[in-house]
């Protein structure tokens, strides 16, 4: 009777701890569905997640599992990013002890989510791959994953995950199609980002982000679509109450600035757009800069002078700061209307910094061997090849250059020809020639660095289309290592695109120039680049060279008669002008078929 009565108290007491088991485990369930997150972490607290020095059963094993995801999931939900971390990872290491078929998908996901805003990019990675193979079918975790490869550079492949989740989604989650098309924008996709954020717009018409997007995709330099932009930035600008990603003054700038880019631009309500985003954000250094200019070279004096304290102000305040790393928001170009010398150089001292702090490129790729002949290798590098008047010349001028030279020619962007006479990149003989539309910075650098230069000219600076960066990525020094006198450097050099410094001798080492355009006597004190001083005009414009096929159709191909021909195109018969019209840019500056240069005058 005895040992009967033991074996029933053990029963008993066996039968009450179960109970007790599933009582506390259907608490926890109860308080997480409740979003009662510290509750569960309590709860937990009592509940003994050890593993156990016997042999679980499998239904232990599970419970243990699940127990572990809602212990870290509610971490996760009360931003205790460490626990969270720890019980992720206890799980997943449970998982792969007892050789789990496919380890638990909430731990991959959320432990790679967190270690991704940690920076820990290549581990993140590998977790949200291995979450998209145990729901393959999933758009969230393709979207998750592509986030995490958006973050740490993968942009390529961030675009293929992104392109997946929308397609899982049957192009019907409007945030995975926004996802997508801002992933094409950054590699340059701006067609097809269009065609994606079009039919995100069909999806939801007062997604206001989404008009913002497609705005900036029509005034993009690829697509130059400016009448486009602006009714896609007014569209956003209507459903302004929704946006999470921007604000109604952001709007505004980025619409002065379609405003200016049509064929015609509109600049009162350029001037207008402007305004009200400086009215709405009157601390905005960005905006008051680009109204100070904008009144300028519209001749706004009034306007300009209502501004123009506030903008000194912000100005002497930005530029008296440490500039480490730091641009102004006042960009280069617009500071050539106004700048003094010295406030010029201490500006670019903080933009070149700022193209110095991206990651230097090295070689990947076998560098090319040199002829028993010395010869300099060279690379242009420019965005305006086919377009740009001087560009042409100096095209027609490399076949003389590449007796002494092995010459590159690098184009930022492909553009249609529109000059007569323009000679194409594809007949140039003897040249290499890369195109560079929709790469990366990083792989534009790349490509430069692999060629081995001794020489990279860049012509457009931080001009329209120029891509400074580039200069920045690429690295100048010396290797001691290599017998070979040019070793790894590639020394850069400015000429006719930029009318300035560049702000760091690490970023550009020369500039090209004649002493009517930079004042050699003080120099020193405003360029931070050596000097190469050309004796006669540093300027390339030999328009008769590429006239020639006009000079046919003028008697006894008279070369004064042409140039009578243009006299008389701007000012009719009488061209004994008392003033002198002086054009040292593109020809159609200076209008010869529309009055509008004289009219001004």
């Amino acid at each position: 009777m005895v040992h009967c009565s033991i074996f029933l108290l053990l029963v008993l007491i066996h039968s009450f701890c179960c109970a007790t088991t599933t009582t506390l485990q259907q608490q926890i369930r109860t308080a997480f569905k409740q979003n009662q997150y510290s509750q569960v972490v309590q709860l937990l607290s009592e509940w003994n997640l050890k593993t156990p020095h016997a042999e679980p059963s499998k239904k232990e094993i599970l419970t243990q599992f699940e127990l572990l995801e809602l212990l870290s999931q509610s971490y996760d939900f009360l931003h205790n990013d460490d626990k969270a971390i720890d019980t992720y990872e206890r799980l997943l290491t449970l998982q792969a002890k007892y050789k789990t078929p496919q380890r638990s998908l909430l731990a991959l996901n959320g432990l790679g989510l967190i270690l991704s805003s940690r920076g820990q990019g290549a581990r993140a990675i590998d977790l949200m791959h291995e979450a998209t193979k145990v729901a393959s079918k999933n758009p969230a975790v393709w979207n998750n994953y592509a986030t995490t490869q958006h973050k740490h550079g993968a942009l390529q492949e961030a675009v293929r995950s992104y392109k997946k989740a929308f397609v899982l989604s049957k192009f019907k989650v409007k945030v995975y199609g926004y996802n997508f098309a801002n992933a094409l924008m950054d590699v340059n996709q701006y067609k097809k980002a269009i065609s994606t954020l079009k039919t995100v717009i069909k999806l939801d018409n007062t997604f206001a982000e989404a008009h913002w997007k497609l705005g900036r995709c029509y005034a993009s330099s690829q697509v130059n679509k400016f009448k486009k932009a602006v009714r896609s930035f007014r569209a956003a600008l209507r459903h302004v109450q929704h946006a999470v990603k921007f604000t109604k003054a952001d709007v505004l700038f980025e619409l002065h600035d379609a405003y200016l880019g049509l064929p015609q631009p509109k600049h009162n309500k350029a001037i207008q757009s402007l305004e009200q985003a400086v009215a709405l954000a009157p601390n905005n250094a960005e905006y008051i800069f680009a109204l100070e200019h904008l009144y300028r070279y519209t001749v706004h004096f009034s306007g300009l002078q209502s501004i123009q304290f506030k903008s000194s102000a912000l100005l002497h305040k930005e530029l008296e700061q440490p500039q480490q790393h730091k641009r102004s928001n006042l960009s280069p170009m617009r500071a050539l209307t106004f700048l003094k010398p010295d406030q010029m150089i201490k500006l670019m001292k903080g933009w070149s910094a700022s193209m110095l702090s991206f990651p230097k490129v090295t070689a990947t790729a076998n560098r090319v061997k040199t002829s028993s002949t010395p010869v300099l290798r060279i690379g242009f590098l420019s965005s305006e090849w086919e377009t740009n008047s001087p560009t042409m010349h100096i095209m027609d001028r490399l076949p003389t250059l590449l007796k002494t030279s092995s010459v590159h020619v690098y184009a930022l962007k492909n553009s249609p020809v529109i000059y007569p006479d323009s000679t194409p990149l594809s007949s140039m003989e003897n040249v290499v020639v890369r195109r560079f539309e929709g790469l990366t910075n990083q792989k534009i650098a790349q490509l430069i660095t692999n060629d081995a230069l001794d020489f990279l000219i860049d012509l457009n600076g931080y001009t329209a289309g120029g891509q400074p960066e580039v200069l920045g990525m690429l690295d100048t020094s010396e290797n001691p290592n290599n017998k070979n006198k040019r070793g790894n450097k590639v020394s850069t050099v400015s000429y006719l695109g930029w009318p300035s410094t560049f702000g760091h001798s690490n970023l550009v080492q020369y500039a090209v120039v004649d002493r009517y355009v930079v004042t050699i006597e003080t120099s020193a004190l405003h360029f931070t680049e050596r000097l190469f001083i050309l004796p006669h005009s540093f300027f390339v414009g030999d328009h008769d060279y590429k006239m020639k096929k006009y000079m046919m159709q003028i008697k006894n191909h008279d070369l004064s008669a042409l140039r009578m021909h243009h006299r008389q195109a701007l000012f009719g018969k009488n061209h004994h002008q008392q003033f002198v019209f002086c054009n040292f840019n593109q020809l159609f500056k200076l209008s010869i078929d529309e009055s509008d240069t004289l009219q001004v005058w």
